[in-house]
Order: C-alpha cells, then sequence, then structure tokens
C-alpha cells in the first residue's frame, strides 16, 4: 500500500495465512461481516503436476468458506474467472453466467484449477454454509494499473511482449477488464443484497489480440 500511496489511516489490520494451511484463517476473518477472497495461483509458466495448482485454490478456498461461516461471516465474494465459465465447446460463441467449463477437459491446470475451486465453493455454500451468502465475480484478462512493482501474471505478459522479449506473438484472442471495473464490481458484489447466490463475469465489449 506504501508503493501506491495509500494511507489506510489505522483502518487496516495484517493477518498471516496460507491456503495450504488452516493457521490463520480464523483470525483472519473475526470480526468481520463480509469477505473478499481473492488469492489463487497463477504462475506465468504452468506447472507439470496440475495439483500443484489445484489443491490449493480448492482447498483453500474451503478454509475461506469453512471460517467465514464458523465465525458469522454475512457473505464471501470469491473471486474466480472466466477460465471456469467459457473453456469447454458449446454451440456458438456466447457465454453467460450459466456456462461452465468441464473440469474433466483437458485444460490447461490453471483453468482446471479455477473451475474446480470454484465448483467446490458453491457446493460448500449450499451444502454446508448454514446461511453463508456466497458471490462469485468471473472476470477475463486482468488490466491496468499496477499498485507497485510486482507485476501479476497477465501485466508480466504485457510487459515481456513490449520489451521484446517475446520470441513470438501468440495468434490468440481473449476478453479484457480494467482492474479498476472489476475492484469496483467486488464492492458492488459484497453490499448489494440481490448480489447474493450469483455469478458475474467481468469482461470488456469486445475481445483483444496481440497481432491488433
Amino acid at each position: 500500500m506504501a508503493a501506491a500511496g495509500v494511507d489506510p489511516g489505522g483502518r487496516l489490520d495484517v493477518v498471516s495465512a496460507d491456503l495450504t494451511s488452516d493457521d490463520g484463517w480464523d483470525d483472519a476473518v473475526a470480526d468481520c461481516t463480509r469477505v473478499l477472497h481473492v488469492a489463487s495461483p497463477f504462475p506465468s509458466v504452468q506447472p507439470e503436476n496440475a495439483d500443484d495448482l489445484i489443491v490449493p485454490a480448492r482447498d483453500g478456498t474451503l478454509r475461506v468458506l469453512r471460517a467465514a461461516r464458523d465465525h458469522g461471516v454475512k457473505r464471501v465474494v470469491m473471486t474466480s474467472s472466466f477460465a471456469a465459465v467459457g473453456y469447454s465447446a458449446k454451440d456458438g460463441n456466447e457465454y453467460d453466467e450459466s456456462d461452465w467449463t468441464d473440469p474433466a477437459d483437458d485444460n490447461a491446470p490453471y483453468i482446471r484449477s479455477k473451475t474446480i475451486a470454484e465448483l467446490a465453493a458453491w457446493e460448500f455454500a449450499e451444502k454446508e454454509g448454514d446461511g453463508l451468502e456466497f458471490t462469485v465475480i468471473n472476470p477475463t484478462g486482468i488490466f491496468g494499473p499496477t499498485l507497485g512493482p510486482r507485476l501479476s501474471a497477465s501485466t508480466e505478459l504485457v510487459r515481456a511482449m513490449l520489451a521484446g522479449e517475446m520470441s513470438a506473438v501468440p495468434r490468440t484472442h481473449f476478453g479484457v477488464v480494467d482492474v479498476r471495473d472489476v475492484a469496483d464490481l467486488h464492492l458492488r458484489a459484497m453490499a448489494h443484497p440481490a448480489a447474493a447466490g450469483q455469478r458475474f463475469l467481468a469482461s470488456g465489449d469486445r475481445a483483444v489480440s496481440f497481432l491488433w
């Protein structure tokens, strides 16, 4: 936050927690009414073993949900991905919040991890949530101003291309969304009563390509 020039003014408590461990989550959600779960591993190079991404994404999400339920949190908003929506073939090219990527498809580990984690989260909310409200945001590629020198995997891709470090430019199209719009959507999903139990796709109005 210091790198971004933001002063929380004593309104921020920092608690250490790990997606692969139960430690810390009770302290993290204690006295909270709403929780945003935005963490999930997204390396720039996909691992050979898909479980290196799937297990922490799924189990970490369930740890957050269990802690939130046990401490009486009203609502959890999860940052999922369009990866959990539109990476299985269907008739036509239009996808909406009712679509799901098939977790059994032979997709990249990150795509499978986001799909499996979100499916597990919805199942938990339905069967074990005990009244916990649950909402999901499914953004496409997130780009925009960074808070510091550490770049996300998607932003690092753009930096590498502009720096001439890529040996080839992929012939691909993908949806994009501004990080500030995604942040605003999370706040709205956290606060609006009608957002409970909903999935929200976040994307611009057209796909982009590195070749344009």
